[in-house]
């Protein structure tokens, strides 16, 4: 993850939102949506497809799959925090007639998954000495451009998960000058082996064996149990539900949708428009490269460089969703109709601020809200794992 250093004037909420944050975003979700209706066909898009997507408004904090924990800094606070502000923008939303659903984690299952800096999040904060933490990661080896959804996880990574964590408990009560006490160790030794063994034991028929992001779920909602009394929520993948149906179905002109992207400058600094996932599980990204007519464009494989049209990848490939970057001007700027969620953790994120400048060219409002106090991207400010099931006990 980009970052630049604080010092700079920082783009959208600093601060989780207040009662009167939460209005103002509220009314720029109603503004942008009004206003991407209107301009659905000078934009190429489909303005039935539109309304249709529509009837559900996620809402939700977008973060990785990983640990619940790691996430929110090893505070169970924050997570309280999270689901209680989202609680609240659903209610604004429900009283201005719309349909929403709030989500625990809105997730993606059609990225690589980071593997280092402060996005690299799927893993467990433990003590590294009595000043320093370090990640233990979850998967250890895995190809690095395998999507999200189709990362394998083995009874050999559930074992070395649980030998750090038993390991380093005793640094944690050094740390904390506590007496002996296996307790908060061994619950969460019981919820990484449970996690491992609901995953792990499921039928193939199911899609649930050997999948790393549903051992993460199956770790959160034991986790969450301990935090938060009440329904478990969902957790939403968006470019599954959201994005893959938005560019197979609410793209009409795609020619057109490209000039528009054009006049706020996006292929200037990014030529990448989407990325794609075929039977073999493979995140590959596409450049645009030139127009076809208004209703196809040709694009090319950043690896290997061939090219396809953008119809024939949609016919070809399995799954399909918005670079990175693209994905910001869709959500920040409510193009598919969802209310995101930031954690981001250490300063000034330069994608955001990006995003937000296209987005007010195109006279959108760029919106999102912070899920969750500031927090730091150095893992040694975190609370260790043992730090958050003490704190939920």
């Amino acid at each position: 993850m980009e970052i630049i250093p604080g010092n700079q004037q920082k783009e959208f909420l600093e601060n989780i939102p207040t009662s009167e944050d939460i209005k103002t975003i509220v009314n720029n979700f109603q503004v942008n949506r009004s206003m991407v209706q209107e301009n659905a066909e000078s934009w190429g898009l489909d303005v039935e497809f539109l309304l249709q997507q529509e009837s559900t408004v996620l809402v939700g904090p977008f973060v990785g799959p990983g640990p619940i924990p790691t996430t929110f800094a090893g505070k169970p606070e924050n997570v309280v925090c999270s689901v209680e502000l989202g609680q609240v923008i659903c209610q604004e939303l429900q009283e201005a007639g719309y349909n929403v659903q709030q989500a625990q984690l809105v997730t993606l299952a059609l990225t690589e998954m980071p593997r280092k800096g402060s996005s690299m999040l799927d893993c467990l904060i433990v003590p590294k000495n009595q000043s320093s933490n370090q990640k233990v990661k979850i998967i250890r080896d895995s190809n690095w451009k395998t999507a999200y959804c189709a990362v394998p996880i083995t009874d050999h990574d559930v074992d070395s998960l649980k030998d750090p964590v038993s390991k380093m408990f005793g640094e944690f009560q050094r740390r904390k000058r506590m007496k002996k006490n296996n307790e908060i160790v061994d619950s969460v030794i019981e919820d990484v082996e449970q996690a491992g063994s609901n995953v792990l034991s499921a039928n193939e028929s199911n899609g649930l064996k050997g999948q790393y992001v549903n051992f993460a779920a199956a770790l959160n909602k034991r986790i969450i149990r301990r935090t938060i009394k009440g329904p478990l929520l969902p957790y939403v993948p968006v470019d599954l539900v959201y994005y893959d149906p938005f560019l197979r179905n609410g793209i009409r002109e795609v020619g057109r949708f490209i000039e528009i992207l054009k006049t706020v400058g996006f292929f200037e600094t990014n030529p990448s428009f989407v990325k794609s996932v075929d039977d073999d599980w493979i995140v590959r990204a596409y450049e645009y490269v030139g127009d076809i007519d208004t209703t196809d464009i040709m694009l090319r494989n950043s690896d290997s460089g061939s090219r396809v049209s953008y119809k024939e990848l949609l016919k070809t490939q399995q799954m399909i969703a918005p670079c990175k970057e693209l994905s910001y001007l869709f959500t920040l700027g409510q193009i598919v109709p969802v209310v995101y969620g930031s954690e981001n953790r250490g300063g000034y994120y330069a994608p955001y601020a990006t995003a937000k400048q296209q987005l007010e060219k195109l006279g959108l409002r760029p919106t999102l809200y912070r899920t969750q106090p500031r927090i730091s991207a150095n893992i040694d400010d975190y609370d260790t794992i043992y730090d958050y099931y003490l704190s939920s006990k």
